[in-house]
């Protein structure tokens, strides 16, 4: 499968704070590739970076073998819609169909029912909700049929309902696809592979929710708030990651809470392992090293 994105040793620092360190990774021809962190991970750096927004340190980018791409080729869906507010949603529409030479009445005729553009076509882009913002950043980001679609956080403040939707008219046939999110139920059930990434480097490289899910060690989780040093006593030997006050430990599946339950008056829970609990086990995994 030929490469979309060879995205090679990308640093960048200000002053003498690093943002990026080292991010390497490749995106093929046709894929959906989510990537998945916490806030300050380095997400929209990134993608900035890959978009030529920002000028970096030091690295290597290339859209299908080559460094200049031709951004007719490029969608791009920022994480907020701050242009031309005075603009009625139907005016930018517009707007963007002349750049692109597209006709206006067809782009209606299309995007119309699925970004539900009648509720809004004559409010002011300054008058929308974030959500409203969002769906006609997502709309501008495809308007013109691009190969590659990069986008940040194209679906927060969307409400969940129009997601499929939405992802059908995004995710078409021919299009590779780049985006971050928060949303890590949807990235496992949207993205071919994901990318993790923690405090500006890339802790796992682009993979299948399934492969990474199937390298955990169990894919059952046992939480419990506030543990005590004695309970990490009594499943000394098992791996287990922290966060906040939880700690979540991953045991069988036919794992016996009576015994426990006589040792802890904490909360308890079971639970079933997911595309979070592997990056939070992935970052104090990096943490210890």
């Amino acid at each position: 499968m030929n490469k979309a994105l060879f995205v090679d040793g990308i640093s960048y620092h200000t002053g003498e704070k690093v943002i990026l360190d080292n991010i390497s990774f490749s995106v093929y021809n046709n894929e959906t590739v989510a990537i998945l962190g916490e806030n300050g991970a380095g997400k929209t750096t990134l993608l900035n970076i890959i978009l030529k927004d920002i000028p970096y340190n030091s690295g290597i980018i290339e859209f299908y073998s080559n460094r200049n791409f031709n951004k007719k080729e490029i969608g791009a869906c920022y994480d907020n819609l701050n242009i031309l507010s005075l603009l009625k949603v139907s005016e930018l529409i517009h707007l963007f169909c002349t750049f692109y030479s597209l006709n206006f009445t067809n782009i209606l005729n299309q995007y119309s029912v699925p970004f539900k553009l009648q509720e809004i076509n004559d409010t002011y882009i300054c008058k929308l909700s974030m959500g409203e913002r969002k769906r006609i950043a997502v709309l501008l980001s495809i308007i013109h049929n691009p190969r590659f679609l990069i986008m940040d956080e194209p679906f927060s403040n969307i409400d969940p309902s129009l997601l499929q939707t939405l992802w059908k008219n995004i995710k078409t046939k021919d299009r590779t696809i780049l985006y971050s999110t928060h949303n890590w139920e949807e990235a496992a059930n949207s993205a071919d592979k994901v990318i993790f990434m923690s405090k500006g480097k890339i802790i796992s490289d682009p993979d299948t929710p399934t492969n990474i899910l199937s390298k955990l060690p169990s894919h059952t989780i046992l939480g419990i708030e506030n543990c005590s040093n004695k309970i990490l006593d009594y499943f000394k030997g098992l791996e287990y990651y922290q966060k906040d006050s939880s700690t979540c430990i991953f045991i069988n599946e036919n794992f016996n809470f009576s015994d426990l339950n006589m040792i802890s008056d904490c909360p308890i829970k079971k639970m079933k392992a997911g595309l979070l609990d592997a990056y939070l086990y992935l970052s104090n995994i990096n943490k210890k090293e």
